[in-house]
Order: C-alpha cells, then sequence, then structure tokens
C-alpha cells in the first residue's frame, strides 16, 4: 500500500469523524408550528382542581398530551391544522375509583369504574340479587371538548418572533421569552374550554307503612352505567349494580305508622347507560331495565323484608341552566330522582321490638342481618 493511498484513507476516516459530530442547532430541527393558548374554566365544575390533561388531536389522530398544574390557562406549541382537544381534571393516574381507556384516539377515550365493592348480602336476597358486577362510585370528573385551527400565517408570525427573539439575546439555537410576548404578535388564545361534572347524581325516597316496624334500610339498583365514553358526552352501554347503605329515617308526625327513608347523601353515579337523548319522556323505558331492591331489617332485629321494584321508567331528570358569559348553555351533569311506594307504600308487618331494644333507633349498616321473606311488589 502506497503513502499516498494510506493518506486518502486518514483523510476520508478524519472527515467522517468530524462531520458525524456535527450537529444542527437546536431550534433548525424543532417541528414548525405555532405557540398558542388554552383557557379553561372551571367555575361550572364542582370545584378549582389541583391539575388538568389536555389531550390535542390532529386530524390523523396524532396525540399532543399535556398534564400541568396550571389550571386556567396554559401554552402549547403545535403544528400548522385543524386540532381537536378534550380536558379533564388531574391526570389518570390520580384518580382512585376511576381507569381509562382508548386515550390515544379522539373518538375513543373512556372513563370507566373498576373497584369492585363485596357486599354479602346482596347475594343473600332471594329475589332483585345482581347477576351484574357491584361497583364503587365514581369520582367526579370534569369534561369539556373543542376544537380550533392553526392557520400558515400564525406559523409563519411566530417562526419570524423567535428569529427576533434569538438576535435580541445574541443566540442562535435559543429564543427565551415570555409567553405573554406572544400576545402582541397574534391572538394566542386558539379555544376556551368549561368542563362540567359528568357524573350524574342520584337521589332515592322510599315511602313506608308500618314505619314503627323499621330498625334499618340498605338498597341496590341495578342498570346503571359503567363509565362515561368523553368526546361522545355520553354514559357507556355497560351496566352494573350500585348499592345504596347510608340511609336517614323520617317518620310522620300525626301518623308514626307512615314514613319514609332517604339517602343521607345523594349516590354518584355515571347514569343510565347509552346516554339521554330522550331526556323528556323516560317514562317509556322498559321498566326491568333497573331493579331497585330495598332490604329492611326490622325491629325484632331478626326478620328481613326484600323488596325489589322494577323502576326503569321511574326516573326523572333535571337540566341545569348555566350562564356562560352572555351565553346559555345546557348542563350534562343530571340529577336522577327515585321516589320509591310514594303511591303504594312499601308494608312492613307487625313485628314486637327486640328485648332491651330501643324501637326509635335507625341504624343504615347493620351487617349481620339473618335471612328473611321477600315481598315482590313490581311498579
Amino acid at each position: 500500500m502506497t503513502k499516498l493511498f494510506k493518506a486518502i484513507i486518514l483523510l476520508t476516516a478524519l472527515v467522517l469523524s468530524i462531520s458525524s459530530c456535527t450537529r444542527r442547532p437546536l431550534w433548525e430541527i424543532e417541528e414548525v408550528g405555532a405557540r398558542i393558548k388554552v383557557k379553561v374554566d372551571w367555575t361550572q365544575f364542582v370545584e378549582r382542581p389541583t391539575g388538568m390533561t389536555l389531550m390535542f388531536f390532529d386530524d390523523n389522530d396524532k396525540l399532543t398530551q399535556l398534564t400541568t398544574n396550571d389550571v386556567d390557562s396554559v401554552y402549547v406549541t403545535l403544528p400548522e391544522g385543524h386540532w381537536r382537544v378534550y380536558v379533564f381534571n388531574q391526570s389518570v393516574s390520580e384518580f382512585g375509583t376511576l381507569s381509562f381507556s382508548g386515550m390515544d384516539k379522539f373518538e375513543t377515550p373512556e372513563a370507566y369504574v373498576a373497584e369492585v365493592v363485596n357486599r354479602s348480602w346482596l347475594n343473600q336476597m332471594t329475589t332483585g340479587a345482581p347477576t351484574q358486577r357491584v361497583l364503587c362510585e365514581p369520582e367526579d370528573l370534569g369534561v369539556d371538548i373543542g376544537e380550533f385551527e392553526i392557520s400558515g400565517r400564525m406559523v409563519q408570525q411566530y417562526t419570524e418572533f423567535r428569529s427576533k427573539v434569538k438576535a435580541r439575546s445574541g443566540s442562535s439555537t435559543k429564543a427565551d421569552f415570555d409567553d405573554s410576548e406572544l400576545d402582541s404578535v397574534y391572538e394566542t388564545t386558539a379555544v376556551v374550554l368549561y368542563p362540567k361534572n359528568v357524573v350524574s347524581m342520584l337521589e332515592v325516597t322510599a315511602y313506608f307503612k308500618g314505619m314503627q316496624n323499621l330498625y334499618s334500610a340498605r338498597a341496590s339498583i341495578t342498570g346503571l352505567a359503567e363509565g362515561f365514553y368523553i368526546t361522545q358526552n355520553r354514559p357507556n352501554d355497560t351496566e352494573i349494580t350500585q348499592i345504596l347503605e347510608d340511609w336517614t329515617k323520617y317518620v310522620d308526625e300525626n301518623d308514626p305508622t307512615l314514613g319514609y327513608v332517604k339517602l343521607k347523601s345523594n349516590i354518584s353515579t355515571f347514569g343510565l347507560p347509552g346516554g339521554y337523548e330522550d331526556v323528556e319522556d323516560l317514562s317509556k323505558r322498559d321498566s326491568t331495565l333497573n331493579v331497585f331492591t330495598m332490604s329492611c331489617l326490622l325491629r325484632d332485629l331478626k326478620t328481613q323484608v326484600d323488596v325489589p321494584f322494577y323502576v326503569g321508567h321511574k326516573f326523572e331528570v333535571e337540566k341545569h341552566e348555566i350562564g356562560i358569559g352572555t351565553q346559555v348553555a345546557i348542563s350534562i351533569r343530571l340529577v336522577l330522582k327515585l321516589e320509591i311506594g310514594l303511591e303504594s307504600p312499601i308494608v312492613l308487618p307487625e313485628v314486637p321490638p327486640a328485648t332491651g331494644d330501643n324501637a326509635s333507633g335507625f341504624d343504615a349498616t347493620v351487617d349481620d342481618w339473618e335471612e328473611g321473606e321477600t315481598v315482590e311488589i313490581p311498579m
């Protein structure tokens, strides 16, 4: 091998080595786009959260995800094009009762309850015992959806702005600036979101005759929705059962044999499966779609009366008008009101009080009930 040939090889290797270490300035390889602002107004949610997650999708379902503690507004840089976004409170990992799926596409995100509740007394009921999974209550979930455009002109203005900032700072690779400076360049606010609670409240009242015989009560209801399709803005189609165990007893002042029990606090639920396309006329629903079973322990502390009702047609829905600036919108938060035995009260048999028992007491969480009779009163 000649000396000239060796020199050529060494020179080629040196050039390749130098070129392999050459880096383009970071600003040259950044994705071209414009920096925009998203505002979020939480006044229609139950509380101002400590964090939020925004999911941005272009028309090809390319996802840009942002989780932040700045819950009032946030800046994000996105390429030119049409964008859709949805927001929800907190991050997916911060929910204790909810799980999420389908988050990689705009049309498929779903929040659902995954925590199973074990209540052996449900299986002991001879009538009305649920065959569905028994799940806990969902946490509050605030959601809103929006869309916006990033124009080529916005991208050009942002690129020119960054070049000016680099020249100002004397750097060819960094453009350090305060986001608020962009407001003088173009309209940075691309969309304003107004999250509302997609969790419904179940309010239940049950009326009795023979009220003096009631010691405590607990209940279950079948046929509720397991979760919520976030961007479809409706409950999902999977049916589950929820339990209702914390009741307050009210006795008629003029007739102690009459009265009612009411949940101490409303039960949170994702509502009725499939949504509320015909919320004005739920009375046409199949009554067997939801079975409410009231399980009563009588004052002898031995007799148990299980009373199932078919209530699929008994729900009332409250819609609330929400003022947003000069506009009025309908909140998607619903209250499902259910009244049991209003026209035909649940009749409790006469039993003697237990020895040493205070018949006026009311304990809604007695666990060791003996198996009792079942009285079926379909409605």
